[in-house]
C-alpha cells in the first residue's frame, strides 16, 4: 500500500479546480494538447467534489496544471483502532432498548 497520493489541481484563467484523486497529469496534458493542435476542443476532468467540467481549450486558454504529492496518515488510512471513537456500551438495563442509543 503506498503512503502517498498526487494531488492535482487545475487552473483555467483565474479559477483553480482541485480534481478527483483520479485525474492523471499525463492525460489532462494530451487532452489539452491535442485539442489546441485541433484548433479547439473540450478537456474533461472530475473535481474533487464529483463535479464533472468540460473546459472549452484553444490556442489563446491560460491553463496551469499543478501537482504535489500528499502523505497519508497510515493510522487513520488503514482504520486503526487508536482513532476509531469509542461506541455505547452493549449493557442495557430492564427497560432499556439498544435504539435507544440511536
Amino acid at each position: 500500500m503506498s503512503d502517498s497520493i498526487e494531488r492535482v489541481q487545475l487552473t483555467v484563467g483565474h479559477t483553480t479546480f482541485p480534481l478527483a484523486p483520479l485525474e492523471a497529469v499525463k492525460e489532462i496534458e494530451a487532452q489539452v494538447l491535442g485539442a489546441t493542435r485541433a484548433g479547439g476542443g473540450f478537456l474533461r476532468v472530475t473535481t474533487d467534489g464529483g463535479q464533472r467540467l468540460s473546459i472549452f481549450v484553444a490556442s489563446t486558454t491560460s491553463i496551469v496544471i499543478t501537482s504535489n504529492t500528499v502523505a497519508l496518515d497510515s493510522a487513520a488510512a488503514d482504520g486503526d483502532a487508536s482513532v476509531r471513537q469509542s461506541q455505547p456500551p452493549d449493557v442495557f438495563g430492564e427497560c432499556d432498548d439498544p435504539y435507544d442509543y440511536l
